[in-house]
């Protein structure tokens, strides 16, 4: 939405203009002009080096190589000295990346010029990636996992991220763990209690919710760059052995998102029960005896 004013009042205003571009220039740009006293709004074609028209609330698409513009969703409204101009723009790929914004307005007398007004990324926006676990695979009662996602908007534009170790994508009686960007904190759900166990990085603190337990001490986050890299210590408990899939999901600011990404598997060992493998003596008689036993354990 663009805002215009007239110091004479907005019905003083005849044209305005707006301008995505490189520079305050209508060629290779989405330049749009809208009349007020004929309630129509232009689009310039490069290709014909003319304007394309269509009344404000038309049903009519009109575009150029660099964008388009459904006449019908326009909006133009008077109040006071300010006359505001409403355009859902849609940009196509070609035109992808950063662009100026200018506007302009003119009476019958006077015109403003090209007035820089903005700055746009024309570029669709990118969901964040999951890029790994590692490990990817193994098995074991214990493991640090380092997980990593990816964003082209700068790791900053991640919100969020889950992390689920379960044979599906149930949340249910599972390791599940959710790091918050705006809290710097990840947290364990506990199904028994219906709540999540939170733990900042570096706390003295751990976090058990019966299948799995997370180390404070050990557990980082780090942005750079692009990435968002988290450090998980994880200990699992004997309840929770098995072959078990490790699924991953981010959600970056503007609400889009990875879905669950299944990344790698780990089996959680099953603890082995320690025997007696060999004592002395194996036989024998008497009152008294030394008997000496070798434990194992494996």
């Amino acid at each position: 939405t663009v805002l215009y004013s007239d110091t004479d009042g907005a019905a003083d205003i005849q044209t305005v203009q707006f301008l995505v571009a490189n520079s305050p220039q209508t060629t290779n740009a989405c330049a749009f002009s809208y009349s007020r006293p004929s309630n129509q709004i232009s689009l310039f074609v490069d290709s014909s080096s003319s304007w394309a028209s269509a009344s404000v609330g038309a049903a009519v698409t009109l575009q150029n190589d660099n964008c388009s513009l459904n006449a019908a969703t326009v909006g133009a409204t008077l109040a006071g000295q300010q006359l505001g101009l409403n355009l859902p723009v849609t940009f196509k790929p070609a035109f992808a990346g950063p662009r100026k914004l200018y506007g302009s307005a003119a009476d019958l007398s006077l015109s403003s010029g090209w007035l820089e007004i903005g700055g746009w990324n024309t570029a669709n926006p990118s969901p964040p990636t999951v890029a790994g676990v590692t490990p990817s695979s193994g098995s074991g009662q214990s493991q640090t996992f380092t997980v990593t996602l990816s964003d082209l908007n700068g790791a900053a534009d991640i919100t969020a991220a889950q992390v689920l170790l379960n044979t599906s994508t149930s949340t249910a009686n599972a390791c599940y763990l959710s790091y918050s960007r705006s809290a710097n904190t990840v947290s364990l759900w506990n199904d028994s209690t219906n709540a999540w166990l939170v733990l900042s990085p570096g706390a003295s603190a751990n976090v058990d919710n019966g299948r799995c337990v997370l180390s404070g001490a050990a557990l980082t986050v780090l942005s750079s760059g692009n990435d968002l890299v988290l450090t998980l210590p994880l200990s699992f408990a004997p309840a929770f052995s098995g072959a078990k899939s490790i699924y991953i999901q981010g959600s970056d600011a503007g609400g889009l998102t990875t879905g669950w990404v299944n990344s790698g598997a780990w089996t959680v060992a099953t603890p082995a029960t320690p025997a007696v493998s060999a004592w002395s003596p194996g036989n024998g008689a008497g009152s008294s005896v030394n008997i000496s036993l070798t434990v194992s354990d494996p």
